[in-house]
Formats: structure tokens, sequence, C-alpha cells
């Protein structure tokens, strides 16, 4: 199972995003989730967020995708799916028809590199660099260009970007210039927050037997294994702050399978057919 969603880290096996059929539950025991647990999902979090938002493999992306609206956690995005701003350019150049059947007001998740911020008629956008000339160049207008100026005024050229966009046509800007158009558009980084505040409350709850066993099984082996290698030593380290505790967290996944899957995995209730891989059904 690769570590290609929310908490991912150095090409690991998957932490928390799985969806498996529930089967062979044990009655589970109540337990408190403890406020060392609390530091090590957020570290795994924030180190899957941090990957999540730099990551330039598509794959990864679309996985994550899969796995964040398995939880819920893009129900304003229905159907999103994960595109480079070249691919864009290049489905269109191959087929004007098919390019408006694949992106047109669908929910995307763009991702390329900055060409050059503009303003048209007051309104700011930013064109991605193109694959080729011969290419129309993909350009992103925004949902809320006012809250976002800041965002953009901070952007530079060749920066790599996410945003979550919707796609249209073809647009004929004047009698020459011509360009694909994506918009509604908002920073990935803009939403990222919601998401890890939400993401941690499941995994909390997780940790205290509630919640989707199945999703939520690969995620709390991990905390458990890592709180059991780190020991005390790793809680005092991690009360440092939270780069100390990611440093910590990362060392200890390197030794996650050398350790046996501790006796509280079973007593919360959870089983090691949750920890089988789920059958590749993405986009």
């Amino acid at each position: 199972m690769k570590f290609t969603s929310m908490l991912k880290a150095k090409k690991l096996p998957s932490v928390i995003f799985s969806a498996l059929l529930l089967a062979g539950i044990t009655t589970p025991v109540q337990a408190d989730v403890t406020p060392y647990q609390k530091e090590i999902v957020q570290a795994l979090i924030q180190m899957s967020i941090d990957d999540f938002v730099d990551d330039e493999v598509l794959e990864d992306q679309q996985e994550v995708l899969e796995d964040l609206k398995s939880r819920g956690l893009l129900q304003q995005y229905p159907d999103i799916f994960s595109v480079t701003a070249p691919s864009i350019s290049n489905e269109y150049e191959k087929n004007e028809v098919k390019g408006d059947l694949m992106f047109q007001n669908k929910w995307l998740l763009v991702s390329g590199t900055v060409d050059a911020i503009k303003t048209k008629n007051g309104e700011p956008f930013v064109q991605f660099r193109r694959a080729s000339t011969s290419e129309l160049p993909v350009v992103a207008y925004f949902k809320n260009s006012t809250a976002e100026i800041p965002a953009l005024a901070d952007l530079h050229k060749n920066d790599f970007i996410k945003l979550i966009c919707t796609g249209n046509s073809k647009l004929v800007e004047g009698n020459k210039d011509k360009a694909l158009r994506v918009q509604n558009c908002e920073f990935l980084t803009a939403i990222v927050p919601g998401i890890q505040e939400k993401l941690e409350k499941q995994l909390y709850d997780a940790l205290e037997g509630q919640g989707d066993k199945a999703i939520n099984a690969p995620a709390v082996l991990t905390v458990l294994k890592v709180q059991q290698i780190l020991g005390p030593e790793g809680e005092k380290e991690c009360e440092k702050g939270m780069e100390k505790c990611i440093e910590m967290v990362t060392n200890a996944m390197d030794q996650e399978d050398e350790i046996a899957t501790p006796k509280e995995y079973y007593d919360l209730g959870y089983t090691d057919q949750m920890l089988k891989e789920e059958p590749d059904n993405k986009l």
C-alpha cells in the first residue's frame, strides 16, 4: 500500500486513507486519546499536508483527492480530479470537443508553473506556462479576487502552484489572443487548514475506538506504533514543538515495520483484515 495519501512521508506504507471492507470487528474498549497521541497525529498530518501542497506527481495527487473524498472532506468539490495546466492545453490541441467534455464545468485541482500574473478589466488572473509555444495557454480567474490579492501579490514567475477551479471552454480575447480558461479558482493552501482540522478530529475519534474503523485502521496502527517506538523520551521531545515532533515521528516511522501490532489496536476493535490494501479503483 503506497504512502500516497494525506499522511504521506518518505513513500512509506499508507497510514491513513484506505477505504476497505469492514470485517471481523470485536467488541471495542473505550479509550481516551492522550495529548501525546494528539501530537503524533498532528505531526503525521502536517507531514502529509506539506507533501500534498508541494508534490508535483499527478498520480499521488489524485490518490489524495480520492482519499479525502472517501472521508467526506471535499463535498463542496464533487468529483474533483487532478490535472496539470499543460495537459489541459494538450487535450484541447488534440480535440476541442473532447476537451470540453473532460473539463468544462468540472472541478479541477490544477497544477502548474506560473508564467505571468496579469489583470484584465480590473480582474487579476494567472497564466500558466505552456509545454510548447504552439499550445494555447491556460489562464486562471479567481472566485474572490479581492480575497486572493495578498496571495497573488506574493506570486512570482516560475512559482509552482496548485489551484482548485472549475473548467471553462476556449476563451477568445480580442481578435487574435486565445487562451483556455479555468475559473472560480482558489489556492489549495486556502482550504488546507479546514481539511486539517476535520482530519485531526476524525483521527482523535479513531484513537478512542469511534468512527469508521475500516478507513482509520492504518492510521491508528501507525500512531500506536510510533508512540511505542518513541516512548517517554519522544513525548518530551514533542513537547518542544511541532518541528521537533515531526523529526522524531519521521525517524520512528523508519522502524514501524519492525514493531509488532500493539494489543491496544485490537482492544479498540480494529482487525488485521482492515489493513489489507484496497483494490485499485482510482480515476
